[in-house]
Formats: C-alpha cells, structure tokens, sequence
C-alpha cells in the first residue's frame, strides 16, 4: 500500500511533468470544443446552402415548364418531390421502387423513365408526359408516380404507395 509521504515526494519530484501533463490536457480538451464548434457551423452553412439550392431549383423550374398539379391522394408519399439529373435515379424511402430518367425532352414537355418496382423492370424508357401519373402494382402496395416538371437535363419526380388494403379511392377497407 502506498504511503501519502511516498506519493507527496513523487508529486514533488515530477511537478514540472505533472503541470506538463495538465496543460496539454487543457489544450486537448480545448482543441475538441474548437473543432466541433466549427463542424458545427460548417453543417450550418451547408443546410442554408442546400435550402438555397433548392430554392433556385425550384425558381428554375417555373420558368421552363408550366406548373403541373401535385398529384391529390391521401396516400402516403415515400418520395417527395425531388429532380433527378437524366442518368441519374431516385429510390422511394420504404426502398420498394426504383426510377431512372433516361432522358430528358424538355422542349416537348416529356421524358424518359425507367421504372423498377421490387427489383424487377416493370417499365424500360417509358415516354411519359409532364403531369403523367403511373401506378405500378407491387409487393408492398401500388406505387403511384407522377412526373411534376422538366428542366434541361433534369426531371422532377414523386411517388406515393398505396397500401394493399385499401381501395383505389384511398380509404381503407373494412
């Protein structure tokens, strides 16, 4: 067992060690909290960015193609209304659907999608026309997908899913 004098000689012994120690702790603990001060900030900077792109997005988009009603359901939406670049593809959130914009006719209004429901191709390079809704049966329901708008290379696209036990009308059966 060790003695108080003992650890009291030590302590004398290795003072310039000890402060040593406790000052590089101090700037440790002080370098973490600058840091994740500026991660924070920096995360702060790219959400109003994000949000700003958004926004010009959406500017964008009135300007080149005329406003198309969203699609009116009670209906859960599993993808909310996002642009997708042609060649690029969106998955709704449950995971259950795949759409791929092949490409991108804006100057007709249309474009062309490929549609995947489950992991099977359900549509290849479907030409579908601004406003278009597609439902698509599946194993979790059916999707109901609408394309909103066009702009230059891009398409922007939402999805509902439709649960199996309700009835094409929305309300659930009984």
């Amino acid at each position: 067992m060790l003695d108080t004098g003992y650890l009291l000689h030590l302590s004398r012994q290795y003072l310039g060690l000890i402060l040593f120690a406790i000052f590089a702790a101090v700037l440790l603990g002080a370098w973490i909290i600058y840091e994740t001060l500026r991660v924070l900030r920096r995360q702060e900077d790219y959400e109003f960015l994000r949000r700003r792109v958004e926004q010009l997005e959406q500017a964008q988009a009135a300007l080149h193609s005329p406003a198309v009603a969203l699609h009116a359901t009670r209906d859960p939406m599993v993808l909310e209304p996002r642009w997708i670049t042609k060649g690029h593809s969106a998955t709704t959130s449950d995971g259950g659907c795949l759409m791929l914009i092949d490409d991108v006719l804006p100057g007709a209004s249309q474009a062309l999608l490929t549609l995947r429901v489950d992991g099977l191709p359900v549509m290849r390079r479907r030409l579908s026309n601004m406003g278009d809704i597609v439902e698509l049966p599946g194993h979790y329901g059916t999707y109901t997908i609408q394309l909103i708008a066009l702009s230059g290379i891009q398409a922007q696209l939402a999805a509902w899913l439709r649960n199996r036990h309700q009835n094409p009308a929305g309300a659930p059966l009984l």
